[in-house]
């Protein structure tokens, strides 16, 4: 006998997954403020665009980071924020394929002006010390950062711009919508024929740096990546992305800065990830069963184009056995929380890692009399952790 617990992390409204997720009123807002900087944008870079040309040439833009993959959380303790990104985009052919430094600085400079004045009109704050973006300081736990690219005009000829934030429950709602043609990413619903850019056209773009330079950059790479890894799961990757959220939310609480990166864990949850119908718990479990070793290690995904041979683990060495052990009380807490007799010490359990937006109600967790093969050996005795739960609601 053991305990499923996917209701505490999947029910609604008072599952995990819906206390994490940003609410109405947080997406309603961020989509307010991406159409104002999309707006100014719009308008204010016509100046900066006739220094090159006497054609229109209007910029593009594109959500991206874990709004575009449907990942973004609230933040779990209070120095903490919800990230936006969002890229402006112009042709190289516009620049004449030129990439100096001349022209790195009087991109940034001209976006950034437009936005201190918009900052000014909507009492947002401007920090003007990132090196790769413009970052908006925004309401609601929450900033905006605004990178700025010149890419391939084939790959800008096929940027779509419909990034309009819808909510989960929208399009859950649209019993018509078929799931095979639609991937809902927690922000954009889009085709996959219509949407994302095709492969051959994908390239490295390039980012401009604030003091002069450009990074290369594979935004579009690894959402294209990411996108279709979802759509080869059995639920078209609602689930997966839903682990990919529990792991983020444990990073948030345990770790108040550093700790593993989105995409780290976004990694490791793919490649060990098997999906378990109504059983989030489960598929959480048998995925942070090889989070220790794995960030440890070097992590390869060597089916992501353009990075066969990167290494994702960009933990400093010297801290890797820390995360390695934060991980490892993730998996024995979860393991206890299902298999322990009493109710409470399993929410108990999940909290410790969780933090108090794991919901305290027991209704919510279901007795599973089958016979128990998600356990090979009998649970550790798990000692509670000496950890004091911040006061954030959820």
């Amino acid at each position: 006998m053991s305990n499923n617990l996917h209701n505490v992390f999947r029910s609604r409204p008072s599952g995990f997954v819906n206390k994490i997720k940003p609410t109405e009123v947080q997406r309603n807002y961020l989509n307010e403020c991406r159409v104002k900087v999309r707006r100014k944008i719009k308008q204010g870079l016509s100046s900066f665009i006739s220094e090159y040309t006497d054609f229109l040439v209007s910029p593009k833009f594109r959500i991206q980071g874990s709004w575009a993959y449907g990942t973004c959380n609230q933040p779990a303790n209070p120095q903490q924020e919800m990230d936006i990104d969002y890229g402006v985009y112009l042709p190289s052919s516009l620049f004449n394929n030129e990439r100096s430094d001349s022209l790195a600085k009087k991109y940034f400079k001209a976006v950034e002006v437009l936005l201190i004045d918009l900052a000014k009109e909507e009492r947002w704050q401007i920090d003007s010390s990132k090196e790769t973006c413009v970052r908006l300081k925004l309401q609601h736990q929450s900033h905006m950062d605004i990178p700025l690219y010149i890419v391939p005009d084939d790959m800008f000829n096929d940027l779509e711009e419909k990034n309009q934030m819808i909510s989960e429950a929208s399009l859950a709602a649209d019993q018509k919508m078929s799931i095979n043609s639609v991937y809902y990413c927690g922000l954009e619903s889009f085709s996959y024929e219509d949407r994302l850019i095709k492969l051959d056209k994908i390239t490295k773009i390039h980012m401009a740096i604030r003091s002069g330079g450009w990074k290369e950059s594979d935004c579009e790479i690894i959402r294209k990546w990411y996108s279709d890894f979802l759509s080869k799961q059995e639920d078209k990757g609602r689930q997966l992305r839903y682990i990919a959220r529990y792991l983020k939310a444990w990073r948030d609480y345990i770790f108040l800065e550093g700790g593993p990166s989105s995409i780290l864990l976004m990694v490791i949850a793919n490649r060990y990830y098997s999906y378990k119908e109504n059983r989030d718990d489960i598929a959480l479990l048998n995925v942070i069963k090889f989070l220790p070793q794995a960030l440890k290690n070097a992590v390869i995904e060597p089916s992501i184009p353009e990075h066969e041979n990167e290494d994702f683990n960009r933990i400093p060495l010297d801290k890797r056995a820390e995360c390695a052990e934060k991980a490892q009380n993730l998996y024995n807490h979860l393991k206890t929380s299902i298999s322990v007799s009493d109710p409470n010490n399993a929410i108990s359990f999940l909290r410790f890692s969780f933090g108090n937006r794991i919901p305290t109600d027991i209704s919510l967790i279901t007795i599973d009399s089958g016979t128990d093969s998600y356990f090979s050996e009998s649970p550790k005795r798990v000692d509670k952790p000496n950890i004091l739960l911040p006061v954030t609601g959820g």
